[in-house]
């Protein structure tokens, strides 16, 4: 009987069930058989591994919108804003360079603007989180290539509230 794991439905194999771990996303089976120590640091390693597994992060609500459906904005926090600066790389501009050759996409560039715009939304959702907002609200980006260098520049602006559910 094939099982997957309840937390992110990887096909689990016998090494993971000896192991007591879904080696995919890091999910305990049976977190009785740990200590208490054992689990804070897998805890933490986690969210040094993937910041989006801390609940504060993962649930935190974005829009471009002024609002959400169905919510009640209860507190405006501040402005908050998430900042990154990623080098191209060498590789990347070559193959940018070939991209625009030829007239076609360069998926280097393009996973390197992806890759900024997550981290400077972390960064922004983070600093939401340390002023006590759960949801940000007005989200717009700024994407800047630095000419003559292999660096882009995202920036990422909104609002930090506290929202709650509409008791409608």
């Amino acid at each position: 009987m094939v099982k997957n794991c309840p937390n992110c439905g990887n096909k689990i194999t016998e090494e993971m069930i000896e192991a007591n771990m879904c080696w995919e996303c890091g999910y305990i089976f049976d977190k009785s058989q740990l200590d208490e120590q054992t689990l804070l640091d897998i805890e933490e390693q986690s969210i040094e591994n993937n910041p989006y597994s801390n609940e504060d992060i993962k649930n935190h609500k974005l829009t471009t919108t002024n609002s959400f459906v169905e919510t009640t904005i209860k507190e405006y926090k501040g402005l908050v804003s998430g900042e990154i600066v990623l080098g191209t790389g060498f590789l990347s501009d070559f193959k940018s360079g070939l991209s625009d050759l030829f007239g076609v996409e360069s998926k280097a560039y393009s996973n390197k603007i992806k890759e900024a715009k997550r981290l400077a939304v972390l960064e922004m959702i983070k600093e939401s989180i340390s002023m006590e907002g759960n949801a940000i609200v007005g989200v717009s980006y700024q994407i800047v290539p630095y000419a003559g260098s292999n660096m882009i520049m995202v920036s990422v602006n909104g609002t930090s509230v506290v929202i709650e559910k509409s008791s409608d």
